[in-house]
């Protein structure tokens, strides 16, 4: 009797584990909260971040220049998002970055910030730009972000494509 107690729980503290986990895991893509933009096809956020697409008309009726937020350091988050959207590592990225900008194509490479909080305030503060973070950042939010959907899923969701 005992043991089973022992075993129901392990289960409820292993089955909490993994959904906590799961929140954890999660990206989420985040704009500055005066973007119109609430939603975004894996599509639009792959020519956003091979920098195919530099302005917000390009998906909606904006005209600012999309700015685009990344990472100094290499992360699993910052893989993942970068692999998910791209299909391309994060190295590879920045290199098409660096190539489109030697070449005119586009006109900086994207903000650079050491930690999720960074990417956060710099989204905060710039009307165009857009970046990613750990969905359990989120709480960390100020009015000025906010998350957009994917393929019109919200990050809750068990389809929404950046788990």
């Amino acid at each position: 009797m005992k043991n089973i107690k022992i075993y129901r729980i392990m289960i409820v503290i292993f089955l909490a584990f993994i959904s906590t986990n799961n929140l954890y895991t999660q990206i989420v893509v985040i704009v500055n909260s005066k973007n119109p933009v609430t939603s975004l096809t894996l599509e639009e956020l792959e020519r956003i971040y091979t920098a195919n697409v530099v302005r917000w008309e390009s998906v909606n009726d904006g005209e600012e220049y999309i700015t685009l937020s990344d990472y100094k350091n290499k992360s699993d988050v910052v893989e993942r998002f970068f692999k998910t959207v791209t299909g391309l590592s994060h190295l590879k990225i920045r290199l098409e970055w660096i190539g489109k900008m030697l070449t005119g194509e586009i006109q900086h490479v994207p903000n650079k910030s050491a930690t999720e909080k960074d990417v956060i305030e710099f989204i905060a503060s710039n009307k165009g730009a857009i970046g990613f973070v750990n969905a359990s950042m989120i709480n960390e939010f100020p009015e000025s972000v906010k998350v957009l959907k994917i393929n019109e899923k919200n990050y809750t969701e068990s389809d929404y494509p950046l788990r």
